[in-house]
């Protein structure tokens, strides 16, 4: 997970690629985004993002930064659902979307199928400091998907991850392992359950797959306007 382009060079992913049979994370923030000499962020050109790519498993991006990838206004959660799709369609495993505290999105692909859910964070109250969120919240995921092999459940934990540590300073006050599992328990138990209600009677209310009929045009800009287009994407679910 580059904080720019140059601390883990494309050529360094793709030699990793070629060499490892491990999955890789990537949160496209420092390829995206670059501070000023005030220390204020702006949106710059996500270099060879086509490379990039094709060379990780899992995306991760905040709101605003999907939409600059996108080169245009996602203003609805369908748009995001669709364009997390695409992003999936195109050969990763998983996009994750996420919007500060309101939620996380998330597309997936599995076999043949992509399927999209909302995952919600987990409210502590007052915002506390929020340096760090952002990685805390890859950890979360990283180390459920490593355990659980499962995108969606990862989530969970990424949320959690990131909103303890909204809720905190520094690391120090950081909870145990069991602490942390009781929070998942607690906040997270309807949200469980009704996805083990879905997979027994097969209806959709957390889980939802894309099944469109129209090709869906996957494209990523940069902030000069030039478009990096990889064609014609087929952004569906198979019944098979």
């Amino acid at each position: 997970m580059p904080l720019n382009e140059t601390d883990i060079p494309l050529d360094c992913i793709k030699k990793f690629r070629e060499t490892s049979r491990a999955e890789i994370f990537l949160d496209v923030h420092g390829l995206i985004t670059g501070l000023d000499k005030n220390a204020n962020r702006y949106k710059k050109d996500w270099e060879h993002a086509d490379e990039w790519l094709k060379n990780i498993n899992f995306l991760k991006m905040n709101d605003k930064e999907a939409q600059w990838a996108a080169g245009r206004l996602l203003d609805k959660q369908e748009d995001y659902a669709h364009y997390a799709a695409a992003m999936v369609n195109m050969g990763l495993s998983t996009c994750w979307i996420t919007f500060g505290d309101q939620s996380s999105l998330i597309a997936w692909r599995r076999n043949d199928r992509i399927f999209w859910a909302n995952v919600p964070v987990v409210d502590f109250g007052k915002i506390v400091d929020t340096v760090g969120c952002g990685d805390s919240a890859s950890a979360g995921f990283i180390y459920s998907y490593a355990k659980l092999h499962n995108p969606l459940l990862a989530v969970v934990l990424g949320n959690t991850f990131g909103s303890i540590k909204a809720s905190i300073s520094g690391i120090e006050e950081f909870p145990s392992k069991t602490e942390v599992r009781d929070v998942v328990n607690q906040h997270y138990r309807n949200y469980l359950h009704t996805m083990l209600d879905e997979f027994l009677t097969q209806e959709h209310v957390v889980v939802h797959e894309i099944k469109e009929d129209h090709i869906y045009e996957s494209s990523l800009y940069s902030t000069d306007g030039h478009r990096h287009n990889h064609g014609a994407d087929h952004a569906r679910g198979s019944d098979s």
